[in-house]
């Protein structure tokens, strides 16, 4: 399971919100672990998606060097099993409003997100521009 949770720290500003990942052995779920730096930073990250194979993961977040209000950022796994730096999915799918809750279609053919409080989509042929090599 992969969610955003506000920072613990008492001093932590309100936009302070990370994504963990608690993994499930068939009964329980494990204490919950915060993704590394090259995801979470010390600002907001939160609507976390992440793809049935665990393959990627696209999550909002705001950033200073982002388009906007809040922009959607990619991550794949490498063959070691660690997370790539998040990728600004740039101005093809984000604006100067802000993005939020990204999700891929059941077929894997389409990622929705919402903008400006509608709903946008695009083919998910988009990731592959942000893969590490391609």
């Amino acid at each position: 399971m992969y969610f955003a949770s506000r920072s613990p720290e008492e001093d932590a500003p309100q936009y302070a919100y990370d994504i963990y990942r608690a993994a499930f052995d068939g009964n329980t779920y494990a204490q919950p672990e915060k993704l590394p730096a090259e995801i979470n930073t010390s600002r907001y990250e939160a609507d976390a998606f992440i793809a049935p194979d665990e393959s990627y993961l696209i999550f909002a977040s705001h950033r200073r060097a982002g388009l906007g209000k809040g922009d959607l950022y990619i991550s794949f796994k490498d063959e070691n099993g660690n997370w790539t730096q998040a990728q600004n999915m740039g101005e093809g799918i984000n604006t100067e409003l802000h993005e939020l809750c990204p999700i891929i279609s059941p077929d894997g053919k389409y990622l929705f997100f919402t903008s400006n409080q509608d709903i946008y989509w695009v083919s998910t042929e988009v990731l592959e521009r942000y893969r590490v090599g391609k």
